[in-house]
């Protein structure tokens, strides 16, 4: 009866491992006012960028994604468009939000509306195989 309970253990352990690695895959995207050293004046520098597994999106598979918007800036917001994709954070907006997505093959921009100049980028989904 123990080898019984253990066994059902050892495959509980291995569904909940399953189900994480099924779950949607992470997006991040960062925004915050940094300050510039040494810098006069408003010495402020904007980041903004948005990574998958800590890298830089360029391109990614059609599929579901788990995207988290971590926004510390005073002056900035994210705002992402593409197939069937229009969310946006607002200016005022500071904190982490999350929000599920389906992304479907196509071209996806991301910006902060107030600041699109210079800080408009995008990514490309492509059909899974």
């Amino acid at each position: 009866m123990k080898s019984f309970i253990g066994a059902l253990a050892v495959v509980a352990v291995l569904t909940a491992v399953g189900a994480a690695a099924s779950a949607p895959s992470g997006l991040v995207a960062t925004l915050k006012d940094e300050r510039v050293r040494g810098q006069e004046g408003v010495g402020i520098a904007l980041v903004f960028k948005l990574t998958f597994n800590g890298k830089r999106v360029n391109t990614l598979p059609a599929g579901t994604y788990k995207l988290v918007v971590n926004d510390q800036s005073r002056y900035l917001q994210f705002h992402l468009m593409g197939p069937g994709v229009n969310i946006s954070t607002g200016v005022a907006s500071r904190g982490t939000r999350t929000f599920t997505l389906r992304l479907r093959a196509g071209r996806y921009v991301y910006q902060s509306d107030p600041h699109a100049s210079t800080t408009r980028r995008s990514f490309t989904v492509t059909r899974r195989a």
